[in-house]
């Protein structure tokens, strides 16, 4: 669903905030040929549709990032935009017909630089050299083996949250991709893909959301993958990602199953988009309907956030961990007594 915060025929405008997929935007197969974005239409979406191609859109002023989109639409293209620079104007004369072009195009017109080696292109500023850092580095080779084959088709516009573009993909594809509290709420710019590989769109979602990598960590294990940076204050145990070993303290603990929060996301419904975290004890009852196990609260963990997330056929052992390692406070934690999972501080 896209939620339209500008109209760029006017001169005064705010930045374009896109909560695309009330239908995920999704091509839900893994392999073959490129699967068409499932999205609603948005009034942005009507006036760049109003267009009988992006070359007959870019010949009057448009923003930058409805100009991907249409882009994105008409053509194989993958392509992601730095969050902030979404409001440079574009407008060409004369556009070339062939996309690849007409994107080189755009580049020009907007004084960006664009990285073109990997697969997708990375539109971000020249200014900083921040910047070209960001354009460096890949997460390849750390994917899972069973998500290797994983093609993305989709689009998220700008403001979305990485936890909703995560969950998209979880809920999709059933991937498990999570990411702590420094890493969760950030907004990413502009992102379209056709069929491009999972590891690739990752590198191209963080980029967007301007993530460090001198500060980006990753645990991975077969049926999940964790983000977190150097701030988060568990890093000592998340290095090693043994934090992750299943223990196997009680058989309780190692039924699979999956969790979705802050809600029951019912066989048949959309997965919405979410604003915020929701504190552990608004969600609580939730956690203990999914994982068939009681869940108390210590004093001073009911307000702890708890970000939306949807994960699924993990064990409870794991999404409890992938829940507890998300707080930056390595203070809190669960203990399993007496059949019941309970969430405590541990000074």
């Amino acid at each position: 669903m896209f939620m339209l915060l500008n109209n760029f025929k006017r001169c005064c405008f705010l930045l374009t905030f896109v909560c695309l997929l009330g239908m995920l935007g999704f091509g839900c197969g893994t392999t073959g040929g490129k699967e068409k974005l499932n999205q609603k239409i948005g009034k942005d979406d009507i006036e760049i549709g109003g267009y009988e191609s992006v070359g007959e859109l870019v010949r009057e002023p448009v923003l930058l990032n409805l100009v991907v989109r249409r882009m994105g639409l008409e053509f194989p293209v993958s392509a992601a935009l730095l969050n902030g620079v979404e409001s440079r104007w574009v407008q060409i004369d004369k556009p070339a017909k062939e996309w690849d072009k007409l994107l080189l195009q755009v580049v020009s017109a907007t004084g960006l630089v664009c990285q073109s080696e990997r697969g997708y292109y990375f539109l971000y500023p020249p200014d900083f050299p921040m910047y070209e850092l960001l354009a460096l580095y890949p997460l390849a080779e750390k994917m899972p083996s069973r998500f290797k084959d994983i093609k993305i088709s989709a689009s998220f516009g700008v403001g979305t949250k990485l936890y909703n573009v995560f969950n998209s993909l979880n809920f999709a594809y059933g991937c498990n991709i999570v990411a702590d509290n420094t890493l969760a709420e950030l907004p990413i710019g502009e992102v379209v893909a056709n069929q491009l590989s999972l590891d690739l769109f990752l590198d191209m979602v963080i980029k967007s959301a301007r993530i460090s990598p001198q500060t980006l960590r990753m645990c991975v294990r077969e049926d999940f993958v964790f983000l977190y940076t150097t701030l988060n204050n568990n890093i000592s145990e998340l290095e090693s990602c043994e934090c992750f070993n299943e223990r196997g303290l009680d058989e309780r603990l190692k039924k699979r199953v999956s969790l979705n929060l802050p809600e029951i996301i019912e066989k048949g419904r959309s997965l919405p988009f979410y604003d915020s975290a929701k504190p552990l004890k608004d969600v609580a009852k939730i956690i203990s309907a999914q994982l068939g196990i009681g869940v108390e609260l210590q004093p001073g963990t009911e307000e702890l956030p708890i970000n939306p997330l949807y994960i699924s056929n993990v064990s409870v052992e794991t999404a409890l961990n992938l829940i507890v390692f998300q707080w930056l406070e390595n203070a809190y934690g669960y203990v399993f007594e007496n059949g019941k999972v309970k969430f405590v501080f541990k000074g």
